[in-house]
């Protein structure tokens, strides 16, 4: 398998995006600031939705007990690890990768189900 192959394009842009948070957090505090503080501030507001599927969703994903910016990165991380993943299994199993637009909603389904559990 190699990684850097067409059908990795959007995990590997999901981990490159980790990544760049990671430097931009790092970059943050050497200037004495804190990303994620930044992001939370804005959603402050938050509670204010109590109803309704978007909160429910919200309520999943911990929107509420991590700060947005790890359950962001937690997204991303996740997203591009099972994908890859996935489309490795593919390779080994069937010798050639699936299309992207199977893996990616299998991709998601498994991220926020993965995220749900590591945010507790």
């Amino acid at each position: 398998m190699i990684l850097f192959a067409d059908y990795n394009t959007p995990y590997l842009f999901a981990i490159s995006f980790v990544l760049l948070i990671g430097l931009l957090e790092i970059l943050a505090l050497i200037c004495g600031h804190m990303l994620s503080g930044a992001l939370d501030a804005h959603l402050d507001h938050y509670d204010s939705i109590t109803t309704g599927h978007i909160s429910q969703a919200l309520h999943y994903l911990n929107i509420g007990r991590l700060p947005a910016l790890v359950v962001l990165c937690l997204l991303a991380g996740f997203f591009g690890l099972i994908g890859i993943l996935l489309q490795h299994a593919c390779i080994m199993v069937w010798q050639s990768p699936l299309s992207n637009l199977f893996v990616v909603p299998v991709s998601l389904l498994f991220t926020i189900i993965a995220v749900h559990y590591t945010g507790k």
